[in-house]
């Protein structure tokens, strides 16, 4: 199932408008929040509609330093 999870995350960070995914779980559903941790998700300290909150955001390398992405910018009309 972890490498389900990371095969969509990285899916959905490769395309050019997403930055982030999230991800929510039953807060008793322990083997979940154990994968979503295996793949790098993090609590976010919200808590959803089904439980708490994980984030996993897209992150750049830069001169051997690490950056999140928190924004993306669009180019050309509307973007």
């Amino acid at each position: 199932m972890t490498e389900a999870v990371r095969a969509l995350t990285e899916l959905a960070l490769s395309q050019n408008k997403v930055s982030r995914v999230e991800a929510e779980t039953d807060p008793d559903n322990l083997p979940s929040k154990r994968i979503l941790a295996n793949v790098g998700f993090v609590p976010t300290g919200e808590v959803g509609e089904k439980g708490p909150r994980f984030v996993l955001e897209k992150k750049i390398t830069v001169c051997g330093k690490e950056y999140r992405i928190i924004k993306l910018l669009g180019h050309g009309k509307g973007g």
